[in-house]
């Protein structure tokens, strides 16, 4: 088989990595959870491949992990912020994130609610190339926890990634999932 297609096994590789940092990253998801989870991604497609993976998770209402399914008490609204999507969606996506109003239901008759119990709010989680690290303001709307799902291509990058929570004298958490 190698010899064939030698570069398969890499890319087989790089495919099982990616795999076990999303299950990673449900896992630290579901220990610590967050109203406002900023994740940054290296590329479009590992914050598409994320996007898409949260949101079926989501829409499951269950992580599923080896050993177990366990349930989420609230749904994820999954946005995401990256230069594929146009700017007017961008500001759409940045403003729900930022936002304390819980998004127009299907169960509400599409309208908004802000005296919700912290129950039926849905987690926000924003999955970003560096876009959102710099020249954001999040003073008005803590990010509790940031997830460098890639290592940043730039170390100073670091820096400004999780420099997005525990702002203002605010607490925060950060996760690195490192390969």
């Amino acid at each position: 088989r190698g010899a064939r297609n030698p570069g398969r096994g890499a890319m087989d590789g790089e495919k099982v990595v990616l795999e076990l940092k999303k299950l990673a990253l449900v896992e630290q998801m579901r220990t610590y959870p967050s109203d406002r989870t900023l994740i940054f991604c290296n590329t479009i497609q590992t914050c598409r491949d994320v996007e898409n993976f949260l949101s079926r998770k989501s829409t499951q209402k269950a992580f599923s992990t080896p050993k177990s399914v366990i349930s989420t008490p609230q749904s994820l609204q999954v946005l995401p912020f990256h230069g594929a999507i146009d700017g007017v969606q961008q500001k759409r996506n940045f403003a729900a994130f930022t936002s304390d109003e819980v998004p127009r239901s299907k169960k509400m008759g599409g309208r908004r609610s802000t005296g919700t119990s912290e129950k039926d709010k849905p987690r926000r989680v924003m999955i970003s190339t560096g876009r959102a690290s710099k020249g954001f303001d999040f003073a008005a709307s803590p990010v509790d926890h940031v997830v460098l799902f890639d290592w940043p291509r730039d170390n100073i990058e670091v820096f400004r990634r999780i420099g997005r929570t525990g702002r203002a004298g605010r607490k925060g958490r950060v996760t690195m999932l490192v390969r």
